[in-house]
């Protein structure tokens, strides 16, 4: 019986490009780099995910990695770019959602991204709206390790006092949600917001 959902943030709630970074940054991982840059480059991206190093470290690894000159700006202005609005509607679903269920939100994340989806919710639903929505939010920059790792379900479930077998978790990654359904959570793997009258449907509301 579900009681609990967990959810995603970046394709789930809020709308994302992927794409935009290295699209800002004028270039292309595939054809511009070597195979080594290029695992370098996405090395990066995770482990700043993950909190190992700050923003600056980040910025100072992009840079050394790109084959131009860039300003300290202009990599984290591409870096946001990835970051777009909410999706419609999605605020009101989460509320009549948290009407019956507890909610929570489990994000691969970065202190920077952190700064600017923050600034995005109070501009777009007002001051804090977005946290008063959920019973507690994990960011995985903070927890140190990231999505699929089992330990971030885990430890995320722990601090809830969550079981699993009564946890939907609801993301828009194929290899995060079966890494959850291996937990025994049961899941949804979201395409849009077409999803979200399917959603309410299962749950009974």
């Amino acid at each position: 019986m579900v009681l609990h959902l967990l959810f995603d943030l970046g394709g789930v709630i809020l709308q994302i490009d992927p794409g935009a970074f290295t699209r800002h940054l004028s270039i292309d991982p595939a054809s511009t780099h070597s195979v080594r840059q290029r695992a370098a480059f996405q090395q990066v991206l995770l482990d700043y995910e993950r909190g190992y190093f700050t923003e600056n470290e980040f910025i100072d690894r992009i840079s050394k990695l790109l084959p131009y000159a860039i300003q300290e700006g202009e990599i984290k202005k591409a870096w946001n770019s990835i970051l777009q609005i909410p999706f419609p509607d999605s605020k009101e679903f989460l509320g009549r959602l948290g009407q019956t269920y507890t909610l929570a939100l489990l994000s691969n994340t970065n202190e920077t991204h952190r700064r600017k989806f923050d600034e995005i919710f109070d501009n777009q639903w007002g001051s804090q709206r977005f946290y008063d929505l959920f019973q507690q939010v994990f960011y995985s920059y903070e927890l140190r390790m990231a999505k699929p790792q089992e330990e971030i379900f885990q430890s995320v479930l722990s601090a809830l006092k969550w079981s699993p077998e009564n946890t939907l978790f609801i993301d828009d990654n194929q290899e995060n949600v079966e890494a959850a359904a291996h937990m025994g959570m049961s899941t949804w793997e979201f395409a849009g917001p077409k999803d979200w009258p399917a959603i309410m449907q299962m749950l009974g509301l």
